[in-house]
């Protein structure tokens, strides 16, 4: 049997006809340094993960491991949020096309000024 401490998880997720399905990997650890520990991923690749980084790779115990696999996807959704919301807007802006080679969605003189009759 493995020992605990020899070990760090991650949990991951991938898509399937059904849905979603999230899974717990543990890597086991090739050798610890002072500042972390080289994990074995596959095939003879290996990871060196931070020991105290706010932001892990990999986790000590799966508690850990889940609430860094939540963060992730937490921020993930807000960067998609963001790239949806930015999509939108430009599909709403290019609605009111009338020929010109630049379209703004709102008057924007800072970016008015940077393009200064620049041909685009």
């Amino acid at each position: 049997m493995k020992d605990e401490t020899d070990v760090l998880y991650r949990f991951d997720e991938f898509s399937t006809c059904d849905g979603v399905r999230i899974y717990c990997t543990s890597y086991q650890i090739v050798k610890r340094t002072p500042k972390g520990a080289w994990i074995n991923l596959w095939y003879g690749k290996n990871k060196f993960v931070l020991a105290d980084a706010r932001k892990r790779w990999a986790c000590p115990c799966r508690e850990s491991a889940m609430e860094s696999f939540r963060a992730r996807k937490t921020k993930q959704i807000e960067h998609l949020t963001r790239q949806l919301d930015r999509a939108k807007c430009a599909l709403a802006t290019s609605e009111t096309w009338d020929g010109e080679k630049v379209l703004n969605s709102k008057p924007n003189p800072i970016f008015d000024a940077l393009l200064g009759g620049m041909e685009l």
